[in-house]
């Protein structure tokens, strides 16, 4: 059976990102400093645990090719994917308040900042990802005041092909 590289490399780095998070809440679960209930490290560590699971059971047994299975798993980790990166980023920004008072090891402190920065570029694919989506939607859409704009454009176009080739 053939992988395509790009796939595994996906894995690998979603699995990798997954036990980063895991690695993160845990090591703050054990600080006394940092109690503070919430829902959002509960979230971050079942959703890192069920990706964990999830890309090495689809490495070992990979998953079938139909559309059905593929709709329902997209259909489930998108919402929660979303769920999660507003859940890190508010988070990761809520302890940082508490780290000035907190005794942390380097370990931590640059895994918070990498989750950090990785719910920042997330926060950002995100709102590319919008507007392109909103883009393509107006696209279709088709509002007086830019038709008439636009057969305008296409008259004055014309007048200078025409002019262009009579000359």
């Amino acid at each position: 059976m053939y992988y395509n590289p790009s796939f595994v490399l996906l894995d690998l780095l979603r699995i990798t990102l997954a036990f980063a998070m895991y690695y993160y809440i845990t090591r703050l679960e054990t600080i006394k400093c940092l109690k503070q209930p919430s829902w959002k490290p509960t979230f971050i560590k079942f959703y890192s645990v069920v990706m964990i699971i999830l890309v090495v059971l689809s490495t070992l047994s990979p998953i079938p090719d139909t559309v059905d299975v593929q709709a329902v798993i997209t259909a489930i980790t998108v919402p929660l994917s979303v769920t999660l990166i507003y859940a890190v980023y508010t988070y990761v920004r809520e302890l940082e308040k508490e780290f000035k008072d907190c005794n942390l090891s380097q370990n931590i402190k640059l895994v918070h900042e990498f989750l950090k920065l990785y719910s920042l570029l997330a926060i950002i694919g995100i709102v590319f990802i919008l507007l392109m989506g909103l883009s393509v939607l107006l696209s279709f859409v088709k509002f007086p005041k830019y038709l008439s704009l636009q057969q305008e454009l296409t008259n004055e176009l014309r007048k200078l092909q025409d002019k262009k080739g009579k000359k």
